[in-house]
């Protein structure tokens, strides 16, 4: 089911109704009152993922769980505030200094992270991973420090072409890759432009974070 976003840039998943607000005031519940941040709702009735109670935003990192935000269920959905900026030591340049070649970006120095969304039960046990998905289409929560556009197009060794069309805003942004089948090439289009038919799904089977 997963997929990764750019060799470089983040992974992708699913999602059927969903919610991104910068630096929104958020006085719902399931996310300890008020804050500022970006809201991402999760609805609590995905399919396998019952024993869910909890979910984690956690950055993708090796060796331990660093949690970027948590809730609990709250009127039939999880509301996870991600956090209005992200420590530096949690960032990395690997994403922009690895771009494929004919893709270019306009700002230097630029790091980002992405954040896995974790489904706990009522022992903290992780149960596995929420994902953003359509046909053909994944998405993720990607953070940035600052504001940059990566435009271009490359050919892979297999002939398959991917296509960036990216402008990115400082903070978080929630960015798609789609995929198009034509003449045995496929041509996959990096993007924060939003598509239709997206859906929240969860994958049991799906490797949790170590």
């Amino acid at each position: 089911m997963k997929k990764v976003l750019f060799a470089t840039l983040a992974a992708v998943f699913a999602l059927a109704s969903f919610t991104a607000c910068d630096k929104d005031d958020n006085k719902g519940k399931g996310n300890g009152g008020r804050d500022k941040g970006t809201k991402v709702e999760i609805p609590g009735n995905v399919e396998d993922a019952d024993d869910v109670v909890k979910v984690a935003a956690v950055y993708k990192k090796e060796g331990a769980i660093d949690i970027a935000a948590s809730a609990t269920l709250a009127d039939g959905k999880f509301i996870v505030m991600l956090p209005e900026t992200v420590a530096d030591s949690k960032l990395s340049l690997d994403d922009m200094e690895n771009l494929p070649e004919g893709v270019t970006a306009d700002a230097t120095d630029v790091k980002t992270v992405r954040v896995d969304f974790i489904g706990m039960d009522a022992d903290d046990e992780q149960l596995g991973k929420y994902f953003i998905e359509g046909d053909n289409i994944y998405a993720n929560y990607l953070y940035s420090n600052k504001a940059v556009k990566v435009t271009g197009e490359s050919e892979l060794e297999n002939g398959d072409i991917m296509v960036y069309d990216l402008d990115l805003k400082k903070g978080w942004n929630l960015v798609f890759e789609m995929d198009e089948d034509e003449d045995d090439v496929t041509t996959t289009t990096i993007t924060n432009t939003k598509p239709g038919n997206i859906a929240w799904l969860f994958d049991l089977a799906e490797p949790v974070v170590e």
